[in-house]
C-alpha cells in the first residue's frame, strides 16, 4: 500500500480494487492479493499528475478517472500510464481548477467534475473540452464533494455550503 490514509476505493469488476490515498494509487488484484503502486514522478509524463488521489470513477465505457490535487487523470490501459487534464490559464477549454474532488457521468455521457472551491466543470469526452460553471454565485467558491443526478437530469451537489441543485439546461 502507498499509504494508510485512504480517500477512495473503486472495484472495477475485473478482480481489482483501485485505492486512492494521500500518497498515490494502489491497484490490488483481489484473488492473488498482489499490489501495484503508482506515484507522481515529474520525470515520467505518464505517471500520476499528483500523488493525492481523492476520488476514483469508472465511466460507462470503462475509463477510469482519478481526481487529484493537480488535475484529472485518466488511466490508459494500453500503456499502463495516465493521461492528464489540467488547468491552463491561457486556454479556456481546459479544466477550471487543478484541485479535483468528485465526478459524475450524466445520462448524455458528459463527465461532471467537482472542484475544491472553483465551481463545476462539464467535460465533453468526445471533443475533449471543458465547460465551466463558476459564474453562478452558489458555485463560484463551492467545494464540491459529491455529484448525483436525478431522473429529470438535475445535478445534486454536496458542498461546503450544503446541498445545491443544479439544472444543466
Amino acid at each position: 500500500m502507498t499509504s494508510d490514509k485512504i480517500y477512495a476505493i473503486y472495484p472495477d469488476g475485473q478482480d481489482r480494487l483501485w485505492i486512492g490515498t494521500d500518497n498515490g494509487l494502489t491497484i490490488m488484484e483481489i484473488s492473488s492479493e498482489t499490489f501495484t503502486q503508482y506515484l507522481s514522478d515529474p520525470n515520467d509524463p505518464q505517471s500520476l499528475s499528483n500523488s493525492t488521489v481523492y476520488c476514483i470513477y469508472g465511466d460507462k465505457v470503462g475509463n477510469i478517472w482519478l481526481a487529484t490535487d493537480y488535475g484529472v487523470n485518466r488511466y490508459e490501459p494500453s500503456t499502463g500510464g495516465f493521461i492528464h487534464y489540467t488547468h491552463n490559464e491561457m486556454d479556456t477549454t481546459t479544466l477550471i481548477h487543478n484541485e479535483i474532488l468528485s465526478f459524475h457521468e450524466d445520462k448524455l455521457g458528459n463527465l461532471w467534475i467537482g472542484t475544491y472551491g472553483k465551481g463545476l466543470d462539464k467535460f465533453n469526452i468526445q471533443k475533449q473540452t471543458f465547460t465551466h460553471f463558476n459564474g453562478i454565485r452558489q458555485l463560484a467558491t463551492a467545494v464540491i464533494y459529491g455529484i448525483l443526478e436525478d431522473d429529470p437530469g438535475n445535478l445534486w451537489l454536496s458542498t461546503n455550503n450544503g446541498i445545491l441543485k443544479f439544472c444543466p439546461d
